[in-house]
């Protein structure tokens, strides 16, 4: 009997399948000419892209369906009254304050102004790598390389200490080096946004472009060193354990010993450099940039992360170079 209910079922949801499938077609179009429309232009028309996305499908439904269970849950902390100290009145009050947009207009960058000053008074190279060890910690993502844990590529029962190429603000190295036109689109795209940022947090505009050029060239340089995302697939070619007192010996350029004392990590024995070249390219940047331009490096990258929760013209510099990267603009 279970195994007749079981068939049942299987066949009833092949057939709701095979029904979808066929919806899923345009049979006015043969497949010999455009297999594509063929296959998928019956569901193309009937799921339409609209003016606030650039893809459609079901990982988008599932996405949007989260995201509205996320906010019923949010606002159920933030509408009623929460016991002091909990989770639920830290969750309401931050979106609450989060959603003050006249208050978040009348501070601009205020927020922002005691860890610029901090950067600003960097005096030497050593104090700037443990000024940026501390803010990266913070989430200011300063540091120009990756520094995780996670499972051992070669060992899923242990964790391991991870460092890899990161740094970009544009995410990957194609951005920086191809000369097609939509990537010459989204460098310019950035120098716009870099600029802008840095004119709003009260540069002039020579010395807004000056920072600008200086990041530009720090990210392309650790770009030129950076592994595709083709060879980042590579397991063997992008793991590269040792212990961390040959890390030290073998990447002198870093303060490891304050940089992971100001992580917040624990004692360890080995760890994994997954990109050798680019950890490398870093040391010599902090080497042999000019100490201002490391600390526009790590200006643009407090600014730049906190721009999406400042007032609507820094949200509105994210958003417009977030639609050049996506081709919506």
């Amino acid at each position: 009997m279970k195994k007749i209910v079981t068939l049942s079922c299987l066949m009833m949801a092949m057939t709701a399948m095979g029904q979808n499938f066929t919806q899923n077609l345009d049979t006015s179009v043969r497949p010999g000419d455009d297999f594509f429309q063929y296959a998928a232009g019956g569901w193309m028309k009937a799921h339409p892209l609209d003016a606030e996305h650039t893809n459609n499908g079901a990982f988008t439904d599932l996405y949007e369906e989260s995201q509205k269970q996320i906010q019923e849950l949010i606002l159920q902390y933030a509408n009623a009254p929460q016991e002091q100290g909990t989770l639920g009145q830290k969750i309401g009050s931050l979106y609450r304050l989060m959603m003050d947009s006249v208050r978040l207009n009348r501070e601009g960058w205020t927020p922002l102004k005691p860890t610029l000053e901090k950067i600003a008074a960097v005096k030497d190279r050593r104090e700037y790598q443990l000024v940026t060890a501390q803010l990266d910690r913070k989430g200011e993502n300063t540091l120009m390389f990756g520094v995780g844990v996670g499972a051992d590529m070669r060992n899923a029962k242990m964790n391991l200490v991870s460092i890899g190429q990161g740094g970009l603000g544009l995410g990957t190295k194609d951005y920086y080096l191809n000369d097609d036109e939509q990537t010459k689109r989204i460098r310019e795209a950035y120098r716009t946004y870099m600029t802008n940022l840095f004119e709003m947090v009260g540069n002039d505009e020579a010395v807004a472009k000056k920072k600008m050029e200086a990041v530009m060239a720090i990210e392309t340089r650790i770009a030129k060193a950076s592994k595709s995302r083709v060879e980042l697939r590579d397991i063997d070619a992008n793991y590269h354990k040792m212990t961390y007192a040959q890390l030290v010996t073998d990447y002198p350029g870093i303060d490891w010993g304050n940089m992971f004392l100001m992580g917040g990590f624990p004692a360890f024995d080995l760890v994994d450099v997954g990109q050798p070249e680019a950890i490398h390219e870093v040391e010599k940047i902090l080497a042999e940039t000019a100490l201002d331009d490391l600390k526009a490096y790590a200006e643009i990258k407090v600014i730049a992360g906190a721009s999406s929760q400042l007032s609507d013209a820094f949200r509105a510099e994210a958003v417009r170079l977030s639609s050049v990267m996506s081709g919506t603009q």
